[in-house]
């Protein structure tokens, strides 16, 4: 059975428009869409979902992976991602959590309009 389902994983090239590689893009194409399509449609109906926010991962660019981001709370480590997981899958039959999401700190706040930079 399928309890956890991160929407949060994918691959990434390098390149342009202008000059890109087809085949570059047709990678990333069927893994980061087509993979998730079909991870979703086998998945079951009630399983628990996990939406993170931007979580150092290596798909993040290295100047968003500066001290900074972190301190600003515009970026998350892999670490929260891993605490939320193993929360919504430690709680008891009795309480479903049919989604988490995980977001940095000031995304959070700058989505609901609490801050304007």
């Amino acid at each position: 059975m399928l309890y956890l389902r991160s929407p949060d994983a994918g691959i990434g090239k390098r390149g342009n428009l202008h000059d890109g590689d087809i085949k570059d893009w047709e990678s990333v194409f069927k893994i980061n869409v087509l993979g998730l399509c079909i991870a979703t449609r086998e998945a079951i109906k009630d399983m628990k979902s996990i939406s993170p926010g931007l979580v150092d991962t290596e798909m993040i660019p290295p100047h968003m992976k500066t001290d900074n981001f972190y301190k600003e709370g515009k970026i998350i480590g892999p670490g929260e991602i891993v605490d939320g997981v193993v929360y919504a899958l430690s709680t008891p039959p009795s309480c479903t959590i049919q989604e988490l999401t995980i977001r940095p700190l000031l995304d959070l706040v700058i989505s609901n309009g609490f801050f304007n930079k």
